[in-house]
């Protein structure tokens, strides 16, 4: 949050607060100039990355059930934008649609009380 750190100082924002908003309002990735021709030309934003990880270790610290890490990290960005499914998000955490459905709404309600 170097970019954003005095602004959401004098904001006096809590630091999930603080993480949200910048979940919310960076971009998840960056323009990558390595200039290989097998790149993507993207990388992950490291102040987006480090926001989500903020956010999903206090969705688990605040969680009454216990969610797998890999779960709430998917679940956190699919609620700050990243596109994906939550069907494709049970698949690839190996669980049912219905159960991660479940968690996705967990999830969103802990993240809607700090934004």
């Amino acid at each position: 949050m170097k970019t954003y750190g005095m602004s959401y100082a004098e904001a006096d924002l809590t630091e999930q607060r603080a993480a949200a908003l910048t979940a919310r309002t960076t971009n998840h990735t960056d323009y990558c100039r390595c200039g290989s021709s097998c790149c993507s030309h993207e990388i992950a934003n490291k102040e987006w990355q480090s926001a989500i990880w903020r956010l999903v270790e206090h969705v688990r610290s605040v969680s009454k059930a216990e969610i797998n890490y890999n779960l709430c990290v998917a679940l956190t960005q699919k609620h700050f934008g990243k596109k994906t499914s939550i069907r494709e998000i049970a698949i690839n955490c190996g669980i049912d649609r219905a159960t991660a459905g479940k968690y996705n709404l967990m999830v969103i309600n802990i993240l809607k009380t700090i934004e």
